[in-house]
């Protein structure tokens, strides 16, 4: 991660089983070494934020993790489109959406992912925006199937919708998963990164 995390939600589009869950904890792990927090949120609904939004926790957090949620709140209202943009609005003010006791309150530049599955169409190929279109996301989904004309021809609507977004696409064989080369790599990586943040905040 470089400090594109600072301005986009992340998005691990997988089979299941791949890795994406064990890929998300060693992201926050890093996260919470290069913020200082002990803690990040690792949920599978959206709901949860309210009630930490209301007890101050949120801040707390070194980044939000989702893992097979599905965009509703308010005991499964799905989300309207500005709900989720602000979901995905990691470089605003606050960004806010409907949570069930509170509003959710997101601080400004805490990292955001999310892992989602793929699934098969009728000609057994991998369609890797289902999850994208089952949650109202379409736009994104056309982005994870990588269609930019169809994107372009939907207009301003959809470029501010994926314009918040970058897709990861992590397969077993490309994460690597071996907790050792994971640590080392992890500790590298802190260092490498904390200076390309000194570098960011400093061009701002």
């Amino acid at each position: 991660m470089t400090s594109l995390h600072k301005r986009k939600t992340a998005f691990l589009v997988g089979a299941a089983g791949c890795g994406k869950t064990t890929l998300q904890k060693s992201i926050a792990q890093v996260f919470c070494a290069r913020t200082g927090l002990a803690r990040y949120f690792c949920g599978k609904a959206l709901d949860p934020l309210g009630i930490m939004t209301k007890h101050g926790e949120t801040a707390n957090m070194s980044c939000f993790m989702w893992s097979d949620v599905e965009m509703k709140s308010c005991n499964n209202i799905p989300l309207d489109v500005e709900s989720m943009k602000n979901v995905l609005a990691v470089d605003d003010e606050a960004s806010s959406y409907p949570a069930r006791y509170h509003v959710a309150v997101l601080p400004r530049y805490k990292p955001r992912i999310f892992s989602v599955n793929t699934s098969l169409n009728g000609e057994g190929e991998i369609n890797y925006g289902h999850w994208f279109d089952m949650n109202g996301m379409d736009y994104v989904g056309m982005l994870a199937r990588r269609e930019q004309m169809a994107i372009r021809a939907a207009g301003d609507e959809a470029v501010s919708f994926v314009r918040r977004a970058i897709i990861f696409f992590p397969t077993r064989e490309l994460i690597g998963l071996n907790r050792a080369n994971i640590e080392a790599a992890m500790q590298e990586e802190i260092t490498i990164e904390l200076e390309r943040e000194k570098l960011y905040f400093a061009g701002m």
